[in-house]
């Protein structure tokens, strides 16, 4: 029992040990990620939960793996960043420059994206449910195969690529939700806000 208890600690101090080297590259502590130029960083497999970013300049960079659930992502610029199976479970993205992101896989649950712009970017397969997606720019993204369960799609422009087959059960969308041509959301589980619509 000794011998698995000092595994499991060295274990622990091994994964903290990666996670201060990944950020320790950056030349920044933690007090000094909000605004920072992390342009093109190489930040692969981070794990930062609740850290805030807001504001940061993160275009280009390398987040494959990353683990950052409850992050502060507000109006950070992450255009072109790779983010593959990243978690960002319940972070706030609030008006989030995401054009041409690279997001396949990656855990969005109740993320917060009101606003943000993702134009061109690449979700496949990535989980959506729950997330507030109100007022964002989603044209042109690649949608396939993507959890938006219960996802909040009010006033969210969605015009461009196919969103088959996306799962859209629960999803809420209004009068202003943009859709692709000819598709019909409630087809595929989605449902209109009669409250909102009826106010357009």
């Amino acid at each position: 029992m000794g011998l698995l208890m000092a595994f499991c600690l060295l274990m622990v101090g091994a994964c903290q040990s990666s996670r201060d080297q990944t950020l320790a590259a950056t030349g920044l502590s933690v007090d000094e990620l909000p605004g920072a130029s992390l342009s093109g960083a190489l930040l692969q497999g981070l794990s930062l939960p609740g850290a805030d970013f807001s504001r940061a300049n993160l275009s280009q960079a390398d987040l494959r793996n990353a683990s950052l659930p409850d992050a502060i992502l507000v109006e950070v610029n992450l255009t072109g960043a790779h983010l593959e199976k990243a978690d960002l479970t319940r972070a706030d993205l609030r008006d989030a420059l995401m054009d041409y992101t690279w997001l396949n896989g990656a855990e969005l649950t109740q993320a917060n994206l009101a606003g943000a712009s993702l134009f061109g970017a690449t979700l496949r397969g990535a989980n959506l449910s729950g997330a507030n997606l109100a007022r964002a720019n989603l044209q042109g993204a690649d949608l396939r195969e993507t959890n938006l369960r219960g996802a909040n799609l009010e006033e969210a422009d969605l015009l461009g690529y196919p969103l088959y087959p996306a799962q859209l059960d629960g999803a809420v969308y209004d009068g202003r939700t943009r859709w692709p041509e000819a598709y019909d959301p409630k087809r595929w589980g989605a449902r209109l806000d009669a409250a909102a619509a009826g106010a357009d």
